[in-house]
């Protein structure tokens, strides 16, 4: 039992989890079921997840193109550098 309540210690310090004395002996009690019950689900079969089919909708071919609206976009700007806004600089 020693041993259960030293682990019981590590994995709640490494949970950060600040247990009673009380917490600690129910979880001792607890565990034994906890890790009976994962070693149940690592005997679980499963299967590979179906492969995703083709979609059903038309999609468009992704063109890049210019939009128009660079010009309208710099003439907000207080002060400009080529094509890029200038701004001051933060270091």
């Amino acid at each position: 039992m020693e041993h259960a309540d030293e682990l019981i210690r590590k994995l709640s310090d490494l949970a950060r989890l600040d247990l009673t004395a009380e917490e600690q002996a129910r979880l001792g009690e607890q565990l034994p079921k906890i890790l009976e019950y994962v070693g149940q689900l690592r005997e679980v079969r499963t299967e590979e997840p179906p492969q995703p089919t083709t979609p059903s909708h038309n999609s468009r071919p992704d063109d890049v193109r210019p939009s128009g609206v660079e010009s309208d976009i710099l003439a907000q700007a207080p002060d400009t550098l080529e094509h890029y806004w200038k701004v001051d600089s933060v270091f």
